[in-house]
């Protein structure tokens, strides 16, 4: 049994070794610190404790891609052997289940070691530049290292219990939201006691508990003490409290996994899932008459976006419970009830919903016609590649169009509220800069939908991380390096007009690319 578990295990890591995507990620990391050394230390000169400024940018974009790309990763490990219906052949090579969870999940794990090393000797680095010791980066290393174990185990244990890798996904975005920002939530609850009670002393008991509850799980939160970890003095202060809650609730994760491995797979190893599948498109079909003259796109508008009913639920529901929570939080933090708080962090919750219902439509619209091997069906349609593709988008539209309805209700509200008018308003969407944004926004969810015709999971949060974090990042990095040499600057009214504008243009011809590339993408992958 031991020598079919370690024979597993070599397997998995072979096939994970032979990804190119692995090795093209650590090598873009290491291009990217390279260059932030670059930038800080040539302004290293004016500016005190630039070691500490790059050792703590680098260490954040280490955390905040390990948790993008691992919870993409490690949310896929069993589910996939569901999906691609080979998880029956596994058990009959008899391999246990705590093989198999050790097989799929160490691979995994190791990938995300390979990449902190490549990134350790670079930031080592921050050393020469001052502002940072030694044993404040070892311990911001074993704090991530400690982190990546407790994230793979979240999703391994969401890929045991989730039936597709969408579900799956979105239950290690749960976990790690529970475990990571568990103080946020527990200042959360206060702030609702103080809202439905007031400041009776009977419920200021609960209240009571749940400051100390946001207290305790702050100091055991990676993102809340990562930047801690750089001011460490001595070698007692490399391990630190968050680390041991890590690696506790890794171990009590996998536990969990490997009991609840047969109940949950059960169906898969059977050949239960599929008919049961069948049955309930059939079922879903028989209730659903079509509705419209073109048959792909109320596909779309029914089964990928849920038509009527949750059109209502993106609309309707979705704003109350936004605006409550906001509620919720605008007590934790304050005694009062203030509405413009209430609409501010209205608006932001709002912003977070549209985002994320944008990324789950536009990352399952491609991606589920690619894996459910009905591409080629599609293609093979008496129209052209292009009016298929559009169709699929167009069916798409109103969900995306109710998902904005909670920001766009919120910020009329605030308007309304602060007093602004209408030719305010006009001033504001007439400015160029806001157009930038709406074509930034149209050309994420283009490069999304090209990704996710490459990799099967996470391609539209991957355009978010390049257009919204590191294309930002290396461009103000590079203006401040440039304005710091005296080169560049310009008039007022080319960078509010010219500029903006210019990018725009940039941005329209990169669009119109990238569809080509879809579309071509579409034919290569229906001709296979």
């Amino acid at each position: 049994m031991q020598l079919r578990a370690t024979a597993f295990l070599k397997r998995s890591i072979r096939q994970d070794s032979r990804l190119w995507t692995h090795h093209g990620m650590r090598a873009a990391m290491a291009a990217m610190i390279l260059y932030l050394f670059a930038a800080q230390s040539y302004m290293s000169a004016v500016r005190v404790g630039a070691g500490a400024s790059f050792a703590s940018t680098v260490v954040m974009c280490c955390y905040w891609f390990l948790t993008l790309i691992g919870g993409i990763h490690f949310g896929s490990a069993i589910v996939e052997e569901k999906e691609e219906g080979t998880l029956a052949l596994l058990r009959m090579t008899g391999a246990s289940p705590f093989s198999i969870l050790a097989g799929k999940s160490l691979p995994r794990l190791m990938v995300a070691v390979l990449f902190l090393f490549v990134v350790s000797p670079f930031l080592m680095l921050a050393i020469t530049l001052g502002g940072v010791l030694p044993y404040g980066l070892i311990s911001s290393i074993v704090s991530i290292l400690c982190y990546a174990v407790m994230l793979s185990q979240l999703g391994l244990f969401a890929s045991v219990i989730s039936r597709n890798t969408t579900r799956a996904f979105t239950w290690t975005c749960l976990f790690w939201l529970l475990f990571e920002l568990g103080h946020w939530w527990a200042g959360l609850a206060s702030g609702m006691d103080r809202m439905i009670f007031g400041q009776s002393s009977v419920e200021s008991v609960w209240r009571d508990f749940f400051q100390r509850a946001s207290f305790w799980l702050s100091e055991r939160s990676l993102v809340s003490n990562l930047s801690a970890t750089l001011l460490s003095f001595d070698a007692a202060d490399i391990w630190h409290p968050q680390m041991t809650y890590h690696l506790c609730v890794a171990a009590v994760f996998f536990c969990f996994s490997w009991l609840l491995f047969e109940p949950f797979t059960a169906a898969s190893v059977t050949g239960e899932t599929s008919s049961t599948t069948r049955s309930v498109l059939l079922t879903k079909t028989q209730l659903a008459p079509r509705v419209g003259s073109d048959a792909v796109m109320w596909k779309v508008w029914q089964y990928d976006s849920g038509g009527v009913l949750w059109l209502l639920m993106r609309a309707i529901v979705a704003p109350v419970v936004i605006f409550c929570v906001a509620w919720g939080v605008m007590f934790s933090i304050e005694d009062s009830f203030r509405m413009e708080g209430a609409l501010g962090f209205s608006i932001f919750f709002g912003a977070c919903f549209f985002f994320i219902n944008l990324a789950r439509l536009l990352g399952g619209v491609l991606n589920s016609e690619i894996h459910q091997k009905t591409l080629a069906s599609l293609i093979m349609l008496p129209r052209s590649t292009y009016s298929t593709y559009l169709s699929l988008l167009l069916g798409l539209l109103p969900a995306i169009a109710a998902g904005a309805v909670a920001v766009l209700v919120f910020i009329v509200l605030s308007m309304a509220a602060f007093g602004i008018d209408g030719i305010d308003v006009i001033q504001i969407v007439s400015e160029p800069w806001g157009w930038h944004f709406v074509s930034w926004l149209v050309l994420t969810a283009s490069v999304g939908l090209l990704l996710t015709t490459y990799v099967r999971y996470g391609g539209v949060l991957l355009a978010v991380g390049l257009l919204w974090i590191v294309a930002p990042m290396f461009c103000g990095i590079t203006f401040a390096v440039v304005g710091m040499s005296g080169v560049g600057g310009g008039s007022e009214e080319a960078l509010r007009y010219l500029l903006p504008l210019f990018m725009i243009g940039i941005e329209a011809l990169m669009c119109v690319v990238v569809h080509r590339a879809i579309v071509v993408r579409l034919e290569e992958l229906a001709s296979r």
